[in-house]
């Protein structure tokens, strides 16, 4: 049972509930319900006990698998991804302002030209489709209607 395991851990470090309830940073009454059996150890506890203890073999704790130690996994003095550092702050890019500048026309508007006095018109057949009116729209809200007829 994982309870021994726990017992064992504290045995071979010479920790009380109380030192190992204070290095795992929880209630000693915590250790106290594992230990009798009242609670099962929740994976927080689980986690905290493989992050202050690296060399505890994960398997070993939670399935009894193999030895307690890691044998290929040496004790480093590192810190942890896990250990209870402050986070650092990352700034927040500042938003940029952005200033649209008028678009200029893609295509240049010349200015209309004027219509001959006589449109030059091919004879149409009957299902033939042709054009009869275009409007032209100016930036300056005004409008020119070229007709066909």
């Amino acid at each position: 049972m994982i309870e021994e395991r726990i017992k064992q851990i504290m045995e071979t470090y010479g920790l009380t509930a109380g030192g190992f309830a204070e290095i795992l940073g929880i209630q000693a009454s915590g250790i106290s319900h594992i230990l009798s059996g009242r609670n099962k150890p929740s994976l927080d506890f689980v986690t905290k006990v493989l992050i202050k203890f690296p060399e505890i073999d994960y398997n070993w704790l939670v399935l009894g698998k193999g030895s307690m130690k890691q044998m290929d996994k040496p004790v480093s003095n590192e810190p942890s991804l896990f250990d209870n550092e402050p986070v650092r702050e990352i700034e927040e890019p500042k938003p940029q302002v952005v200033v649209e500048q008028p678009q200029e026309p893609l295509v240049e508007i010349e200015e209309p030209v004027e219509e001959p006095q006589q449109p030059v018109s091919k004879p149409q057949t009957k299902n033939e489709r042709c054009i009869n009116r275009i409007i032209v729209f100016y930036n300056d809200s005004t409008y020119e209607e070229i007709s066909n007829k």
